[in-house]
């Protein structure tokens, strides 16, 4: 918990919102994307790419979609933290970068994996508070890991470490649909894992549970780093 007490001492669900508010405004108003980049793409120093590709409204099937709220911040804060390739989304595009294919989103991704070496994706989701778990990990059934097994046990770890308890995995999957770690995984050979977090650890407003999620994750890149 010593790191948690440390985000919680600097505050930082006030350095979230703040990255919040500059990158990821929520608005209907839509982007053509072959004249304006709708994402943002933030530079890293370590072999880990960290995804948020509904940082912002999206559409899927013609009607605009909510944003998973504030897993954009999350995912800046998180590179600002670790030192994590970050890649997300910023202006409605008329896509989804989740699920479509093709997809300019998936596209960049693939640039970066390339370009940088990018050994493992992950790709951050919000879920509803109303879902009966904290944090549930996508792992294509076991598939998206590639022979890491070893990392279930030690990405549970990582969460209990700092209280958050109810880790589960593949409620969401990340198999039926064209996902990001499908993608990843099957298009480029690169492991990776969808989180679909719990709004209660993504609302800014409490700081304690913010930092308990922060620190979490940023044990789970740090010990992808080592591995």
């Amino acid at each position: 918990m010593k790191l948690c007490n440390e985000y919680i001492n600097t505050r930082i669900n006030e350095e979230a919102f703040s990255i919040e508010q500059t990158y990821f405004v929520k608005t209907d108003r839509r982007v053509n994307p072959k004249e304006m980049e709708p994402y943002r793409f933030f530079q890293g120093n370590i072999p880990i790419l960290i995804t948020a590709p509904h940082a912002v409204r999206h559409m899927r099937k013609k009607k605009i979609k909510p944003s998973d709220q504030f897993t954009g911040a999350i995912a800046v804060v998180l590179h600002n933290k670790t030192g994590a390739y970050c890649l997300a989304t910023t202006k409605l595009y008329g896509g989804d970068p989740a699920v479509d294919k093709p997809c300019i989103f998936k596209e960049k991704i693939r640039e970066i994996v390339i370009k940088h070496g990018i050994k493992f994706v992950i790709d951050i989701h919000g879920a509803s508070s109303e879902r009966p778990f904290d944090v549930d990990v996508g792992t294509m059934r076991g598939k998206s890991f590639g022979e890491k097994s070893k990392f279930v046990e030690e990405i549970i770890n990582c969460f209990h470490q700092n209280d958050i308890k109810k880790i589960t995995f593949d409620n969401f999957p990340a198999l039926k649909q064209f996902t990001i770690t499908r993608f990843v995984v099957d298009e480029m050979n690169c492991p990776g894992i969808q989180l679909e977090i719990n709004r209660k650890y993504r609302a800014h407003q409490n700081l304690n549970a913010f930092a308990q999620l922060m620190a979490s994750l940023t044990s789970v890149v740090n010990y992808l780093t080592k591995e």
